[in-house]
């Protein structure tokens, strides 16, 4: 009885059956797929990993594929040699903007190989650029549609609302990127630059990392959310893949709950995102957005110097009227007191002239009725005399009560005088000027609006100790008046 495991054969007679050699299996593996893949065909894969070789000029790629789970369902290796290498890559290059990468659906023509030392790979001989523009323009319809299922597509815009003075600003960019630095250089051209703080919150805006980079960003800004009025996502334009990552929805649905108004500047002219629309505010370029920051501000600095002006204007107007009651009040009173004296006296005038002229007149008749006449003139001159008595006592009584009304009339217009002697030093330019609204002329003529302003002349802002000249650089119109 022999002592060991019991084995089982898979062979009929092994004796007969051949050992062949790892490399001869190889070959015979070889030669069966030469014969049964002949030719090229079309794949479609994801790239997983692509390197290349400096001195060979080979590239060297990891395809697989996914289930909709994410599950690896399959996964070779490919080699774009470097006869074919330059083409490929190039044309590639010259339609998407961009060479192949990792992360990239690529719809490619190849051919099979199998060599006994490196196993199974695929030779690519071609790769179609636009199916890969196809695929990007498939993924980026397939976000803004799982955004307007979801409901929240307009949610930043309908959510936060921008300041007023939106001054203190989070800035997402790369610290080396061009558009960071056409951001920057245009904010401190502004006669505002003071007025505005703003944050770098660094992030990859290139390649497979930038979604990734930009919600870490994101993530940091919401921890200092008080601290900030806006946040400025700044890229400066780009090839389609280069934009693609703005395109995804893990990134856009983060935009459109985030806590802060976002304003996107992204691309140029051509370019627009998906995260362009569900942003609060989109720009074309970083430095459309410094110039849109600046411009809101001025608005509103403007509307404030306006108001100024205007009640510098008013105030001006008032104090003046407060000075010409000062001078009108006793003037007026005395001409009422001249014209009441003025009238009685004439009257007093008039019945002595008609006396005197009756007399002259009837010289004749007199002599022949001196008696008669001198009777009757005693007794015209005492009826004269009890009339102007009479009127002189309706003066007296006039007089009295004229005085009456002057003892009560003037204590109150010397109260009113004085209220609005208050008035006029509560509402003193000096004062108004120390709270910083002050006069704008040019040419020696105070402005008022926008509209009456030469720009080719200087303009001279009046301050308390003197006084500032300066050019004007811009006109902006509030659209809203």
């Amino acid at each position: 009885m022999s002592v060991g495991a019991s084995r089982i054969s898979l062979f009929e007679n092994e004796e007969e059956v051949k050992a062949y050699k790892l490399s001869e299996l190889l070959g015979s593996v070889r030669r069966a797929l030469e014969t049964s893949f002949k030719g090229y065909y079309r794949i479609v894969a994801e790239v997983a990993s692509i390197n290349s070789n400096a001195s060979s000029g080979h590239y060297y790629l990891e395809l697989t594929e996914t289930d909709t789970s994410g599950r690896k369902v399959a996964s070779s290796r490919a080699t774009i040699w470097a006869g074919n290498a330059a083409r490929v890559m190039q044309r590639f290059c010259d339609v998407t903007g961009d060479y192949p990468r990792a992360g990239m659906e690529l719809l490619m023509t190849v051919s099979v190989s199998f060599h006994g030392l490196y196993g199974f790979s695929l030779n690519i001989q071609d790769i179609d650029p636009n199916h890969t523009l196809g695929n990007l323009e498939r993924i980026r319809r397939e976000t803004i549609e799982r955004l307007r299922r979801d409901g929240i597509i307009d949610l930043n815009k309908e959510q936060c609302t921008l300041p007023t003075l939106t001054q203190r600003i989070a800035v997402i960019s790369s610290a080396t990127a061009a558009g960071w630095g056409d951001f920057k250089d245009q904010m401190r051209k502004s006669n505002l630059a003071d007025l505005f703080h703003f944050d770098l919150y660094p992030a990859t805006m290139q390649g497979a990392t930038t979604t990734q980079t930009v919600i870490r960003a994101l993530d940091r800004i919401y921890d200092h959310a008080d601290s900030y009025d806006a946040v400025v996502i700044l890229r400066g334009g780009g090839s389609p893949i280069d934009l693609s990552a703005f395109d995804d929805y893990r990134l856009c649905e983060y935009i459109a709950n985030f806590c802060l108004p976002i304003i996107t500047a992204i691309g140029h002219e051509r370019d627009f995102s998906v995260a362009d629309h569900v942003a609060n505010t989109s720009v074309k370029t970083p430095t459309a957005a410094a110039e849109f920051l600046i411009h809101r501000l001025e608005d509103q600095v403007s509307r404030v110097v306006d108001a100024g002006d205007h009640l510098s204007t008013l105030l001006l107007d008032r104090y003046h009227r407060m000075q010409q009651i000062q001078v009108d009040h006793p003037s007026r009173l005395g001409k009422v007191l001249s014209t009441l004296e003025r009238r009685e006296s004439d009257r007093m005038r008039r019945s002595e002239r008609l006396l005197v002229n009756a007399l002259h007149g009837h010289q004749e008749v007199l002599r022949d009725s001196v008696e008669t006449l001198a009777k009757r003139a005693t007794s015209l001159l005492y009826d004269r005399r009890l009339y102007v008595g009479s009127q002189s006592v309706g003066l007296e009584s006039r007089r009295q009560r004229l005085s009456t009304i002057l003892t009560r009339v003037v204590p109150q217009e010397q109260e009113r005088l004085d209220n609005y002697t208050k008035l006029a030093e509560l509402y003193n330019p000096e004062k108004i000027m120390r709270r910083g609204f002050l006069p704008v002329l040019q040419g020696g003529r105070q402005l008022s609006s926008v509209e009456e302003v030469d720009s080719d002349t200087d303009l001279q802002i009046l301050m308390i100790d003197g006084s500032i000249e300066g050019q004007v650089s811009h006109i902006h119109k509030d659209k809203t008046q």
